[in-house]
């Protein structure tokens, strides 16, 4: 990652340099930043601590400033992933019969249907209700409780299903936020979440599309698009590498006009992900030139389905793509 050349992960062992990271928005004490492991939005510096601690992954450790640091350890015990998942899945169900009035007008209003709600259990955890299964030990060891702070509070809840399993847990807030989506505590691997969103599709489908975030895989999915959502664009397992090195891959990120370093975000998972499977495609996402962003839910929501599917039966191949991104920034 550009942005994080300096970061070192040797026997958990963390360090980055202040300079090298990608900041959101910095205040005079702390930064809000790109994780320079999982690559989320949800980083968080402390130039008064000298350490950093990412809400998304859970990874942490020690700010670099003025080339002065002692790093940190961080041990994380192993964990019992059966009784973590069982734990999920009992805290999808309560979610899912708690879903608010306002979170079913926001999956609405981002076009899923009550249907794709149901079969996902999509689901809502209330902030001002401090459930019993909260105080259990497990809670804690899950990542859902983190000093008696709930992780997913106030957020719609995306349970993360493998084999009739919940491997992991994602909440989507409800108003703004600087955290807008929000991971567990802890990392994926020390809970056993080492799952795509809608990830059992891959042993069903010879094609795969990928895109990031939950609420643009469930759009495509109740329309039978076989689509799984990454956590970030920086999200990767090694063993999906291997998973999908038979399938017909398309990826389908977002088309914005905002740039860092010169290219977008998704461009530059592009080109990581071009050296891993040289032979996907990428979909290229219409906006209009007044429109930020394009993205999938808002391709189906304004413009169809069959405007989306138009798109994935014109992707682009992964290496003619990046000729054209890269000869058109030096124009």
């Amino acid at each position: 990652m550009p942005w994080a050349k300096s970061f070192q992960q040797k026997k958990k062992c963390l360090e980055v340099n202040l300079e090298d990271i990608h900041v959101i928005k910095e205040k005079p004490k702390s930064i809000r930043g790109f994780c320079p492991s999982c690559g989320g939005n949800d980083c968080y510096f402390s130039k008064q601590k000298g350490v950093f601690h990412c809400f998304n992954c859970g990874i942490g450790g020690k700010l670099i400033i003025d080339g002065e640091c002692s790093p940190i350890v961080i041990d994380e015990p192993k964990k019992d992933i059966k009784s973590i998942r069982k734990f999920y899945t009992e805290l999808v169900n309560i979610y899912h019969n708690n879903l608010s009035p306002n979170a079913l007008k926001y999956l609405s209003d981002r076009g899923i249907s009550k249907e794709v709600i149901d079969k996902f259990k999509i689901g809502f955890c209330s902030s001002t209700q401090y459930l019993d299964i909260y105080s259990e030990p497990i809670a804690e060891e899950a990542g859902l409780v983190y000093n008696n702070y709930v992780m997913l509070g106030g957020r719609i809840v995306f349970p993360y299903w493998h084999n009739g399993e919940v491997t992991d847990l994602r909440g989507r807030a409800l108003v703004k936020s600087d955290t807008p989506y929000l991971g567990l505590y802890g990392s994926y691997e020390s809970r056993g979440a080492v799952y795509m969103f809608n990830h059992d599709i891959i042993e069903k489908s010879p094609l795969i599309i990928i895109t990031e975030g939950e609420v643009k895989a469930l759009s495509a999915i109740q329309y039978n698009i076989p689509m799984v959502s990454i956590r970030g664009l920086s999200d990767w397992n090694d063993n999906w590498t291997h998973e999908l090195k038979n399938k017909h891959i398309i990826f389908a990120f977002d088309n914005e006009t905002k740039k860092v370093n010169g290219q977008t975000p998704a461009v530059y998972a592009i080109q990581k992900f071009a050296e891993i499977f040289p032979k996907a495609e990428v979909a290229h996402l219409y906006k209009e030139v007044d429109e930020d962003k394009a993205d999938v839910d808002s391709v189906i929501l304004k413009r169809g389905i069959e405007s989306f599917i138009e798109s994935l039966e014109s992707a682009l191949p992964i290496d003619v793509f990046l000729d054209i991104i890269v000869r058109r920034s030096v124009e």
